[in-house]
């Protein structure tokens, strides 16, 4: 299922969508873990809502996540897409460090030989629900596929 399948799957709770490339060739120098929370920061508007994470050779979907949460009171809390995007994806095993998002792309473009990876951003229409898009999409992904993206670990 590509990203155009699945943007259709929740078309009407969409307000605005965008994508950014990171390319390997600027995320693998010296300076480029810095770069990509750069290039986050000037390109990711500060709301929740969905992202997903494509290969941009070959336009599998490795990823589907969710920045976002509604409280009891029905506010919007945690972490923007902007955020999530910079925000540690989990502890290490090996060392138990954190592993922040932008080791974690790197790390991931390297296994998968990825020249260029694309994030789609998904900002929702007031009052949408960013966990209901995300199992929305990832239902749709399962159905078609029999399986979830590659880097979504369960649902």
């Amino acid at each position: 299922m590509n990203i155009l399948e699945l943007r259709e799957t929740i078309g009407n709770l969409i307000d605005h969508d965008y994508a950014i490339q990171i390319p390997y060739a600027t995320i693998s120098t010296t300076n480029g873990l810095k770069e990509y929370n750069l290039i986050i920061r000037n390109s990711v508007e500060d709301l929740v809502g969905i992202y997903l994470w494509e290969n941009a050779n070959n336009n599998e979907v490795f990823y589907i996540g969710m920045a976002g949460k509604v409280n009891q009171q029905g506010q919007l809390v945690n972490h923007s897409v902007r955020s999530r995007l910079q925000a540690s994806r989990g502890k290490d095993p090996a060392t138990g460090r954190d592993v922040l998002s932008n080791q974690y792309i790197l790390n991931l473009m390297l296994q998968e030989n990825c020249d260029q990876l694309n994030i789609h951003i998904i900002h929702l229409q007031n009052g949408q629900i960013p966990g209901y898009a995300e199992a929305v999409l990832l239902n749709a992904f399962y159905q078609r596929n029999g399986l979830l993206p590659k880097y979504n670990s369960a649902f």
